[in-house]
């Protein structure tokens, strides 16, 4: 079998980085090379280096290479993504967010769908719930280039028997964990970091299709996303932090100037785009996040400038 590399952004999640590390070097697949991209952790991931975590991991490291990146500023996940696949050694490049306990069979069910399949171009996994591994988290992700709206193809619980999931899926974007061949980068690409974050994957899904690459959800490859339950998501979708509240708004504009057919941008921008930010600023009133509302306006007036100016305003988060 040929080396996989895995990529996995962290900041100042130790103890998830651990588990996600120890869950991945219990992958059935071999050989591995893990890279850790720290991006400027100020907790006991600044202290890890490859010595360290061969002590402290506790699978089996044989044919497990680990490399240890520590970013010397917060230079967000995006651009650590892009540092781990430009290190990365490997034809196959799997990238995970420490969030994550992957299943065993994972890595090895998302390289035969890449291997088998040379057109795909981003292979993600099914994603449960870590605190409720019955329940899926993600599974399609559909963006509505009309309206900017995001839709998620899944059905609730994985014990009743349904049938939706046991073919591999179309997806305009996958997030959290995915498979990129090194030779997508090669056409494509890296990943745009002047989107910071949110509709970062679909961008790369909707620009690799521009090269013949689709994005697809392979069933049978399985993970399960360490991010509460069901009940912690809308705070999350929110955005919970000001980089996501002001990209949720900003990016929207972004997607639709960068993808959509002509006809669709103005239906967008006269009648949608608006919307969205009043829909934002009433969730915000409504569970007292005022401090958000900041944000969602300066990305609704950033996000009219992209589309009219096709250019970005310079704009820095702590």
């Amino acid at each position: 079998m040929e080396r996989i590399s895995v990529v996995i952004t962290t900041h100042n999640r130790y103890s998830d980085l651990i588990s996600c590390l120890n869950s991945v070097v219990s992958s059935s697949y071999r050989p591995l090379e893990v890279i850790i991209v720290d991006d400027c952790s100020i907790d006991e991931t600044r202290h890890l280096d490859e010595t360290s975590l061969n002590a402290i991991l506790q699978g089996d490291l044989t044919s497990v290479k680990i490399i240890v990146i520590h970013n010397k500023e917060n230079w967000k996940m995006i651009h650590s993504r892009n540092i781990g696949a430009k290190t990365a050694s490997a034809n196959y490049i799997v990238f995970i967010d420490d969030d994550n306990i992957v299943d065993v069979n994972m890595i090895k069910e998302l390289y035969l769908c890449a291997v088998n399949n040379p057109r795909y171009g981003v292979i993600g996994p099914k994603s449960y719930y870590h605190a409720t591994d019955n329940i899926i988290w993600w599974y399609v992700q559909k963006i509505n280039l009309f309206t900017g709206r995001t839709t998620y193809v899944y059905n609730g619980n994985k014990d009743k028997g349904e049938r939706l999931y046991d073919v591999i899926s179309e997806t305009d974007g996958v997030p959290n964990l995915f498979m990129i061949p090194k030779r997508v980068f090669e056409k494509c690409g890296y990943f745009d970091e002047s989107l910071i974050q949110t509709f970062t994957e679909p961008d790369f899904s909707f620009n690799a299709r521009r090269y013949g690459f689709s994005s697809v959800v392979c069933p049978s490859a399985i993970t399960y996303h360490n991010c509460g339950g069901p009940s912690n998501g809308p705070d999350r979708v929110m955005g919970n932090i000001q980089a996501k509240a002001y990209c949720l708004i900003r990016n929207r504009f972004v997607i639709v100037k960068r993808y959509a057919a002509p006809y669709k941008r103005p239906i967008f921008i006269f009648m949608f785009s608006w919307v969205w930010l009043m829909l934002y600023i009433t969730s915000a009133v409504k569970i007292k996040r005022y401090d958000r509302i900041k944000y969602y306006l300066l990305g609704y007036v950033d996000g009219l400038y992209y589309f009219v100016k096709d250019k970005f305003r310079k704009v820095h988060f702590k």
